[in-house]
């Protein structure tokens, strides 16, 4: 139930943000953001979640028609929900298409640390089309 729910309305995110800490100037922001109507629905993706070692957090939201949403935003979360997704038997294939192969590709610079040279984040400027 965990990965069909992902896939189909998850939301993975990521972002280059001015960052003058960095020797590079910029820091990544990855997030994973899930809408539902039924707070029920999720709060048993959350539950299902944390046997997975990964924590998220629900809150209700202001839009009328999407009443809550699941929020996964720490770093070593979205790393393991990565690393979870790729290891679930038929993920495969469907991980090849639309919004979460790009994500997964990002995630993999992070957890290598290639964000941290100028190759790495040439790369990922240019999955996110920046250039």
């Amino acid at each position: 139930m965990l990965l069909g729910a992902l896939l189909a309305k998850g939301r993975p995110q990521f972002e280059l943000v001015r960052d003058d800490r960095y020797d590079s100037g910029y820091s990544v922001r990855f997030r994973m953001g899930l809408s539902h109507a039924s707070l029920d629905f999720l709060e048993a993706l959350e539950r299902e979640l944390m046997q997975q070692s990964i924590s998220c957090t629900i809150r209700k939201t202001r839009h009328p028609n999407k009443s809550y949403s699941l929020n996964i935003r720490k770093r070593k979360d979205l790393v393991r929900l990565a690393e979870w997704m790729r290891e679930t038997k038929g993920a495969a294939i469907w991980l090849k298409v639309g919004k979460w192969q790009l994500f997964l590709e990002a995630i993999d610079i992070y957890k290598n640390g290639e964000h941290l040279t100028q190759e790495g984040l040439d790369k990922l400027m240019k999955m996110k089309g920046l250039i």
